[in-house]
Formats: C-alpha cells, structure tokens, sequence
C-alpha cells in the first residue's frame, strides 16, 4: 500500500478505482492487474510559480500523458479498450507542497485486467 505522493511512475496497480485515490496497491506487472501508473511528470514551468487553478491544469492533462514515450504503443495495442486518466494537485495547499507532479495512469474501460506493463520509456525531452 502506498501513498498516492509516493509512487514514481511505472507501478502496476490492484485495485484501482480512480487516479484520485490517497493509497494505492502495487502489484507485479505480470499478472493481472487492474492499471498502471505509467508515468509520474513534473508540470512545466517555474517551480516557484503561484497554482494557477485547478481548471488550468485540467486542460494540460490530456497533452501531457497522451505524450509520445508515456505509453508503450505496441504494448497497450493488445488491449483495444485503453483508457487514460490523469490527476494533479487540485488544491492551492498541495500546489504549495510540491514538487508539481502529474500522474498518468492506464486503465480498461471494460474493466478487465491488463496482463503487461504499458508504461513507455517517458516523454522525449522537449527541444
């Protein structure tokens, strides 16, 4: 069980009901599970800038974990109901704690398990 602050991006996950949870179980990628964090991002920006609402981060989200390299494309082909959920700080209060972290999971719409990791290699750098 985890703290949903503490996972690192790549975790498989069983149960999972939403990206919003505050724990988290992880379990081995190779059997089935419910979904994966596949990658854990920082916001672009200045660290130090004030939270710019919880609808400005909203509308980066979808960008963000649809990025090249979140996903490993071939892997998550398998399974023709993928689904990907985000989740950010919503509050000016975790804002404030930081570091700015984006989590991007992967889950089946259907509700069946998935069988591998589907997590990519991260994002190319920008540049």
């Amino acid at each position: 069980m985890h703290k949903w602050n503490t996972l690192f991006g790549g975790e498989c996950l069983q149960p999972y009901l939403s990206p919003w949870e505050e724990d988290f179980t992880v379990a081995d990628c190779a059997a089935p599970h419910a979904a994966q964090l596949v990658y854990r991002g920082t916001f672009p920006g200045d660290a130090a800038a004030a939270f710019p609402g919880e609808e400005a981060l909203a509308s980066q989200i979808n960008l963000l974990c649809s990025a090249t390299g979140v996903i490993d494309l071939p892997a998550a082909a398998e399974f023709p109901d993928v689904q990907v959920q985000g989740s950010y700080p919503i509050t000016e209060e975790q804002w404030a704690k930081g570091p700015h972290y984006y989590y991007c999971f992967v889950s089946r719409s259907s509700g069946e398990p998935l069988s591998k990791s589907v997590a990519g290699p991260g994002p190319a750098p920008a540049g």
